[in-house]
Formats: C-alpha cells, structure tokens, sequence
C-alpha cells in the first residue's frame, strides 16, 4: 500500500528538475489533497478501520516527505551533492503511525555528509536546506497546504539546531559529554521512526534507538530526575500530569505508571505499573488532580512484570 502511495505521489515521477518551484508546490499539494480524498471515501463508506486510516495518512506523509526532499535538493543552489545525506525521523503520532486527518508533524531533521570536510559548513548547508525544505511543505498556495511542522522535539528543543549531524545525535541520546537527552527525550524515542530521506542513516538512528531504550536504567539517576521534575513543578507553581505508555514493542517493555502532581510537588494520582487501565482524574475549582495512587511495585514484582507484557506483547504481534 505504501509503494502504491508513493508511485502516485511520484506523479509518474515528474521530472522536477523542468518544472519551476511554484508548480511543484501545486503539485505535491493537488497530489497529496487527492490521497486525502480516497482515504476519506473509504472511511466514511466504512471500508476502513480507525487503524487502517492511521495507517494510509502515515504512509501518504511519508511519501510526500520523501518526495518534497527529491524536488527541493533538486532546487537547492547550494547543492553540492546528486542526493542530499538527509533523514526525517518521525516522532508523536506520526512516529507512532497514529496519524489523523489533521495532525501536524513531529520530526527531526538529522544528517552526515562525508564529501563535505568542514563540518561548519556542512551544518550550514543543510541548515539552509531544511529550512527551504519546511517552506515547501508549509506554505500555503493556490492549491492549499500541506502540514504543519513541529520540531520542538531536537536535541535542545527550540534552542537547538534545526538540523544535527547523526554522530551529535549518538552523543546527545548516549550521554557523552556534557549536552545530553533527558529522560523524557529518551521517552520519546519509544514512538520515533525513520520515515523519509537516506535510509543509511536511518539505519544509524535506529542504532541508537535500540541502544537507549534498551540500556539498564539507573534506578538512583531516574529518581534524581524525578525529583528535578518536582522542584520544575514547584518552580511553576503548576499541578503536572504525565502520561507514559504501557506495553511491549519489540525489544521494549513500556511501564506505564502515569501520574499526577500538585503544584507542591506531591503525588495525587498513579496509574498501575504494567497494567492498561483509564487513570480517572478528578480536578476541582482548586485545578489539583486528584485520583486512585497506586503502590509502586517491588524490582522483583516490576521484572515479572515487564517479563510478562514483553512476551504477551510479542507474541500477539
């Protein structure tokens, strides 16, 4: 289905390199507004589940994705290569292929280019790229738009660089040096996927996803973040509620243990550890969550767990 949406995306593979940078913003848009159409066709005649439509919207992004990378290098001045050494990684519902009819896209833009020998420059000239590149898929034309474009989730969030070299990104996810992930970057990784530009470093970044999500964890450093989180919450004065997902996804096992936090820092509602269940909140005129707490369970009691959704998981799958 995948191969299917990109061919007709592709438009027969127009020659781009012929056609002028306004039509082919018309095109990607006309072709992409078309895909949107069939899928809806089909939903509302019921031919579709939800996860079905998740499913084609995902791969239509995906496709429009790698499209928009070919036409726009093609269209780069400062291209000094036939085909740029460019990655979109997909995070949130899109990473997840949980993508609606009006989801924006979470990604992060990463690269690695060994024909460039200045490092500078080549940060500077995929900079330059991906910010063309966030044009084309943005801009509103006489043939509509396509998506909005989120890339609060980079290492250093809005105050990092639109665009990483993967070597940084092994460092910052790794923990080497003094710039590193936190947790919750590590948590995010739990729903990021390669999904468009040069598979090679698509295979680097998976790499990596393997590596930090399946590291042993420091029991003693992830309650030092929890407590960093607290004194977070204590210095915005705001209640926090945090959401983790629960299950087993390949080689990862997934807790859950969801919980809320007053704004003094204290733990007024968790979920259960490795249990799917609905955490009702109840929140009053004083805005705090209040619900159920429950225990958190001994590190025996956790691995039988985790070994229990892990396998259960796998062998659903």
């Amino acid at each position: 289905a995948e191969i299917d949406v990109a061919d007709r995306v592709a438009l027969g593979d127009q020659p781009s390199g012929e056609a002028g940078e306004e039509s082919l913003l018309d095109t990607l848009r006309r072709a992409h507004h078309a895909e949107i159409f069939r899928t809806l066709v089909r939903d509302v005649e019921g031919d579709l589940s939800v996860e079905q439509v998740a499913d084609d919207l995902s791969a239509l992004a995906d496709a429009v994705l790698d499209r928009t990378i070919d036409w726009a290098w093609r269209h780069l001045k400062q291209a000094h290569r036939a085909e740029p050494r460019l990655a979109v990684i997909a995070y949130g519902k899109l990473g997840g292929k949980e993508l609606g009819y009006g989801s924006d896209l979470d990604v992060v833009f990463l690269y690695d280019d060994a024909d460039e020998p200045d490092p500078d420059r080549a940060q500077e000239a995929y900079g330059h790229f991906v910010r063309k590149l966030i044009t084309w898929l943005t801009l509103r034309t006489a043939a509509g738009e396509l998506f909005d474009i989120d890339t609060a989730l980079r290492p250093n969030g809005n105050s990092g660089l639109l665009v990483t070299s993967i070597s940084s990104f092994e460092k910052y996810q790794a923990g080497r040096g003094g710039n590193t992930a936190w947790t919750w970057e590590h948590q995010a990784l739990t729903r990021a996927r390669f999904c468009a530009g040069s598979p090679a470093i698509g295979e680097r970044f998976d790499a990596v996803r393997r590596q930090v999500l399946a590291a042993p964890r420091d029991a003693g450093a992830l309650a030092d973040e929890v407590k960093t989180m607290r004194e977070r919450v204590l210095d915005c004065g705001l209640p926090l509620i945090y959401a983790h997902l629960v299950g087993g996804q390949d080689e990862v096992v997934l807790d859950g243990a969801s919980f809320a936090l007053d704004a003094l820092g204290r733990v007024t509602a968790r979920a259960a550890a490795f249990g799917a269940e609905t955490l009702m909140l109840d929140i009053g005129s004083e805005g705090v969550p209040r619900g159920d707490v429950a225990p958190v369970p001994e590190p025996e009691a956790q691995a039988w767990a985790a070994l229990v959704v892990g396998v259960r998981d796998y062998l659903g799958k």
